[in-house]
């Protein structure tokens, strides 16, 4: 009977805990918008979507023989 309390007890102790810590940082809004997601067809075919989320590449420097 005590080993079944003091599991209770401990389980209800994290839940709120991790309440306590969800609440103190709350999550930052998601970048892409799943509702209207496709799966992934829809993610790595839209261009705007693309376009700010990639990193720009360097400038082409021209090298070589000749």
């Amino acid at each position: 009977m005590k080993k079944t309390l003091f599991s209770w007890t401990l389980l209800l102790l994290a839940g709120l805990l991790c309440m306590h810590c969800a609440e103190k940082s709350p999550q930052s809004p998601a970048k892409f918008n799943l509702s209207k997601a496709d799966g992934c067809v829809s993610c790595h075919t839209n261009a705007d979507l693309l376009k700010s989320l990639a990193t720009p590449l360097p400038p082409v420097t021209e090298s070589g023989e000749g």
